[in-house]
């Protein structure tokens, strides 16, 4: 059995035939759903479906950010698989890709980029917080795709020890040169964790989206 597959997928907000729009959000190492669907109550846009699905054990991959991919599989290819299968519901229940927000912290994070170059094209969004695209450099220099103007933040710690400065401003500039509205922060000496900036950076970009208001 694949890695992440059987494992629960969290709700919050609009039932998904009745939204207008979706947050896929996922969640960092070591942590659960349950840790970022609550964060649906701070971000405040009820038009929408909150969907968190669930690592297996609570890691969505084993080693660093900068290993090589092969180092990370199956578990990244089963990760991205099963956003897959959320990306294909969320269609068949009338919620296009242009109308999907992508969240991510930490593991959540590197997921959420990985996924767009994966099935790139124009989502609704992609907020990934403490993390970057993973492998080796060389892999990034081979990464191609047109991202048709998705928006794209990255925010991170300049001293986070999960994932160096110098691979989020990498990521930022692939993300960039594959047609995306790329913008980073590197916030001075910030711990491990979701800063109250980048919440509202995420509501702020809902409210342009969604109209949450």
């Amino acid at each position: 059995m694949k890695p992440h597959q059987q494992q629960p997928i969290r709700h919050a907000g609009a039932p998904v035939e009745r939204a207008e729009g979706a947050m896929i959000l996922l969640h960092g190492k070591g942590a659960s759903a349950d840790n970022l669907v609550d964060l649906s109550e701070l971000l405040d846009c009820d038009r929408i479906s909150y969907l968190a699905p669930q690592a297996e054990n609570g890691v969505w991959f084993p080693r660093g950010v900068v290993e090589p991919i092969s180092r990370n599989q199956p578990y990244v290819s089963a990760a991205l698989e099963l956003i897959d299968g959320i990306v294909e519901a969320l269609g068949e229940a009338g919620v296009p890709r242009e109308r999907i927000v992508l969240m991510g912290f930490c593991q959540g994070a590197c997921l959420a980029l990985e996924y767009v170059l994966h099935r790139p094209g124009r989502y609704g969004g992609v907020f990934a917080l403490s993390g970057a695209l993973l492998g080796e450099d060389s892999r990034l220099s081979r990464r191609k795709g047109d991202l048709e103007r998705t928006p794209v933040f990255l925010g991170s710690s300049d001293i986070d020890f999960m994932v160096p400065r110098t691979r989020v401003l990498d990521s930022a500039e692939l993300m960039r040169g594959l047609n995306a509205e790329v913008s980073e922060r590197l916030y001075p000496g910030m711990p491990h964790t979701i800063n109250r900036e980048e919440v509202d950076l995420i509501r702020d970009g809902l409210e342009d989206l969604f109209d949450c208001v």
